[in-house]
C-alpha cells in the first residue's frame, strides 16, 4: 500500500490533499512501515489458513476417491468370480453334450457298417459273376483289335523311314552308292553316285527341309552345292512346297518335291542320267544326243512325264492314306470304348474291395486288363530307341514296377508307364534331381517311388562297374 495514492479533505475548509503532504517524513516512514508489518501477517495468515483449509479437503476427495475405486474394484472382482463361476457350468455342459454325441455317432457308424456288410453280402456273388462276364468281353474285344493292327498294310508300315532318305536310297539302289555329308560340312544331305557295272556314271545330289514354309534361297544354295560335287541333277525334298505348286515340279533346274514323291522321282531321274551315260559312251553322235537328253531332262515335257508316271501313284497313296484315317477313328473309337469300359470295373473292383476290407479271389484279377493295345502298339516304338545294353536294366525296373503294384493291389501302368520306364533305363539318372527330367516323374511319382527305383539303378550300375 503506498501513502503517496491516499488523497486527504480538510474538514474545515474542505481543501483536497495528498496524505503524504500533510505528515512529515519520519512519521510517514514509520506510517508506512507500520502498515506493510500489519498486511504481510494477514497475509501469511490467510495462506496459512487457505492452505490448511485446502489440505484438509484434498484429503477429504483424495479418501472419497480411494473408497470409490475400492469399491468398483471389488465390483468387477464379484463379476469376474460370477463369470467363472458359469464358464465352468457352461464347459461342464459342453463336455457332457460331446460325449453324447460321440456315444451317438459311434452307434450310428456301427449300425451303418452292419448294414453295408449285409449289403455286400447279398451283393458280392452278382457282382463277381458281371465282374468275369466283362472282363472276359473287354479281354475278347482287345484281342480282336491288336490282330486287326497287327494287319496294318507294309505301305503303312514303311512310313517311320520315310524321313531316313539315305537308308531308303540304299535299299533302293544296292548297287549305286550313297554318300552321307557329314553335319558340320558344307554341302546337302547325300550323295547318290550311280553306277552301271561298278563303273560310276552320274550323281544326284539330294537336300531335304523338314519345315513348315518353302524358302527360296535354297534352290540358289543346291545349285552351289551340286556344282561342287559334280553332280549332273539335283533334288529338293521339302515337307512345304512353293504356294503356286503342290506336286513335284522343276524351279530353276532344281527338282523339288515333297517326302512321298522322291523315291519314284529319284528313280526316273536316276534311268535318265543312265541313258544320257550310254550316250556319251557311244562314239556316234554323243555330243549331239548328249545335248538332246539334258535339254529333255530340263524341259517342260520330261516334267510331265513324271508328273504322269507319279500322279496316279499319289492317288493310290492319298486313297489309302483315307483308308488309314478311318481304320484309325475306328480303332480310336473301339479304344476308348474299351477304356471307359475297363475305368468303369476298376472303380467297382475298388468299391467293392472298401466295402469288404478284402482281397477279391485271384480269379478276378483284373491287372491283366493292363492296356494290351497300347503296349502292343508302343512295343515296336520302345524296342527301337532301347539297345541291347539297356534292356536288361529296363526288364529289371519293369519287375520292380509290378512288384510295388502287386503289394499296392495296383494296375502296374498306375505305377509307372513302360515309356517312363525306358528313358530311366537309357539316361540312368543317379539322383532324384536327374530323376525330375524323366518323363512322367512328377513331385508325386518321385516321392512316392523315386527312391525304390533309384536304389535298384545304382545298385545295378555298382555290379556293372
Amino acid at each position: 500500500m503506498y501513502l503517496e495514492n491516499i488523497e486527504c479533505k480538510c474538514p474545515k475548509c474542505n481543501f483536497i490533499f495528498q496524505l503524504e503532504h500533510g505528515i512529515d517524513d519520519d512519521n510517514l516512514k514509520k506510517l508506512s512501515e507500520n502498515i506493510n508489518i500489519l498486511q504481510n501477517k494477514e497475509v501469511q495468515n490467510k495462506i496459512r489458513s487457505e492452505k490448511e483449509r485446502a489440505l484438509n479437503e484434498g484429503k477429504k476427495i483424495a479418501d472419497e476417491e480411494l473408497l470409490n475405486q475400492l469399491k468398483k474394484i471389488q465390483t468387477e472382482l464379484e463379476d469376474k468370480h460370477e463369470e467363472i463361476k458359469n464358464y465352468k457350468l457352461e464347459k461342464l455342459d459342453i463336455n457332457k453334450e460331446i460325449n453324447k454325441i460321440k456315444r451317438d455317432q459311434e452307434q450310428n457308424l456301427k449300425a451303418q457298417l452292419y448294414k453295408e456288410r449285409q449289403l455286400w453280402e447279398v451283393l458280392k456273388d452278382d457282382a463277381e459273376r458281371k465282374l468275369k462276364l466283362k472282363i472276359e468281353q473287354l479281354t475278347n474285344d482287345l484281342q480282336d483289335v491288336t490282330k486287326r493292327a497287327k494287319k496294318e498294310s507294309t505301305q503303312l508300315q514303311g512310313e517311320a523311314s520315310e524321313l531316313n532318305i539315305e537308308d531308303t536310297l540304299k535299299n533302293a539302289f544296292p548297287y549305286d552308292e550313297v554318300s552321307e555329308i557329314k553335319k558340320g560340312q558344307s554341302g546337302a544331305d547325300c550323295l547318290l553316285i550311280i553306277k552301271k557295272n561298278d563303273v560310276p556314271v552320274g550323281k544326284i545330289l539330294i537336300e531335304s527341309k523338314n519345315t513348315k514354309y518353302f524358302k527360296s534361297e535354297w534352290l540358289q544354295k543346291l545349285k552351289n552345292d551340286t556344282l561342287e560335287a559334280g553332280a549332273q541333277l539335283s533334288v529338293l525334298v521339302t515337307m512345304a512346297l512353293p504356294s503356286n505348286s503342290k506336286k513335284a515340279h522343276i524351279r530353276n533346274g532344281i527338282w523339288v518335291c515333297q517326302f512321298h514323291e522322291y523315291l519314284l522321282l529319284i528313280k526316273a531321274l536316276r534311268e535318265s542320267v543312265i541313258n544320257i551315260s550310254k550316250i556319251k559312251s557311244s562314239e556316234i553322235a554323243r555330243d549331239t544326243k548328249a545335248n538332246v537328253m539334258y535339254d529333255f531332262l530340263t524341259s517342260n515335257e520330261f516334267s510331265q512325264t513324271i508328273e504322269r508316271m507319279i500322279s496316279p501313284i499319289l492317288r493310290m497313296e492319298e486313297q489309302l492314306k483315307k483308308e488309314k484315317r478311318a481304320m484309325q477313328n475306328l480303332w480310336k473309337q473301339r479304344e476308348t470304348l474299351i477304356e471307359g469300359s475297363i475305368s468303369g470295373a476298376n472303380i467297382l473292383f475298388g468299391k467293392i474291395q472298401g466295402i469288404a476290407q478284402v482281397n477279391l479271389p485271384s480269379s478276378l484279377n483284373y491287372n491283366k486288363l493292363e492296356y494290351s493295345s497300347h503296349e502292343e502298339s508302343t512295343k515296336k516304338k520302345n524296342q527301337i530307341k532301347l539297345q541291347d545294353k539297356d534292356k536288361d536294366i529296363y526288364n529289371k525296373l519293369k519287375d520292380r514296377r509290378n512288384r510295388l503294384a502287386s503289394e499296392r493291389g495296383l494296375p502296374p501302368y498306375t505305377i509307372l508307364i513302360n515309356k517312363t520306364l525306358i528313358e530311366m533305363a537309357i539316361i540312368k539318372p543317379k539322383n532324384l534331381i536327374e530323376m525330375k527330367n524323366i518323363t512322367g516323374m512328377g513331385p508325386k511319382k518321385i516321392e512316392q517311388y523315386g527312391l525304390s527305383f533309384l536304389d535298384l539303378l545304382n545298385e545295378i550300375l555298382a555290379r556293372e562297374s
